[in-house]
Parts: C-alpha cells; structure tokens; sequence
C-alpha cells in the first residue's frame, strides 16, 4: 500500500475508477487507508482532476475538514494559473458558503477560462445574495460565452432579487431588445 501512496498512483486510481459504480467503491476502500496520509495541498491536486460527483463530493468534505477555516489553499489555487486546481477550490468554497469563501469566489470571475466563470456563476446562484453578486452576475450577463450568460440568467431567476432588475434591463436593452 505505501509503495501505491504516490501522488501519482493515487490520483490515476480516481481517474481510472470516475463513474464505474464498482471501481469507485474498490478506490474508496483504497483511499480511505491512504488520505490520512495526504496532504491538503495532494487532496486540492487529486480533486482537481476528472471524477465522479459522488467522488468529488467524499474528497472535497474530506479537504473541508482538513483545511476547516484557513482559506489560503483555495486562495492560491483561485489566484493561480491551473484551471483544474481553481475549479477543486471552488467546488469547496461553494460548499463553505462563509462569506470569506464567498468573496474567493467572486474572485474567481477574474478568469479568462469559461468554465471557472460558469462554475463562478453556478455557486453565485446559490449563495446568500449580496452586493458582490450584482456585480459578479453583471460580468456574467455581458460574457461573450453563451453558456454563461445562460447560467447567469438561471444564477438570477434563482435568487429573484429586484436589485438585480436593472442589471438585467440594461443587458436588454444593449443585447437590442428594447420596448417598443
């Protein structure tokens, strides 16, 4: 077992494993021996390669419990240059929910990469609503990428604040759509 505890064994056990029922269940036995061994900054890496929601869900509580209030891990991954290890920090953040963590978040819309600002959005609809939200679902409304802007109309409708109506107005009016 120690001889598979490399980093690299560990993370194309998950990757082998993501979405075969039976495979994951024979990772998990395998990673539960092996994570008290790992460090958050391994758990963030391992997270953000591709596995299955259940999978993902399982290693972001066990980071969670790991890192409990200190947000620097999330913040050097939001501030850094790796897609997968952003995404991993904002699968966390978003199920902190703290207001710091939210702030990382929004944080986050700073990215040229869609997919980090679509997951932006994603959490954005589901959070506590705040001043940062207009102005994170702002951005999202005028991305040149369809699919934000989509996540960013559902992130609206969800949280039905008036505070947002102006902000979707002028996306209206800009997008050509004006009253006749």
């Amino acid at each position: 077992l120690a001889e598979c505890a490399g980093m690299d064994s560990v993370v194309g056990l998950v990757a082998v494993a993501s979405g075969d029922d039976d495979q994951e269940d024979l990772a998990w036995d395998v990673l539960q021996a092996l994570l008290p061994n790992l460090e958050p900054e391994e758990l963030l890496d391992m997270l953000g390669h591709s596995m299955s929601e259940h999978m993902a869900n399982i290693l972001a509580g066990t980071l969670i419990s790991r890192t409990g209030s200190d947000l620097s891990l999330y913040k050097d991954a939001v501030d850094g240059n790796s897609v997968a290890h952003a995404l991993a920090a904002l699968r966390c953040l978003g199920a902190l929910r703290t207001a710091d963590a939210i702030v990382l978040v929004h944080r986050a819309m700073r990215w040229l990469d869609p997919v980090i600002r679509q997951a932006v959005i994603r959490i954005v609809g589901r959070v506590t609503f705040s001043a940062d939200t207009v102005a994170t679902l702002a951005k999202g409304i005028q991305d040149e990428i369809q699919e934000v802007r989509d996540e960013t109309i559902l992130a609206m409708d969800s949280h039905g604040e008036p505070a947002l109506a102006p902000t979707l107005w002028n996306w209206f009016e800009e997008a050509g759509y004006r009253q006749s």
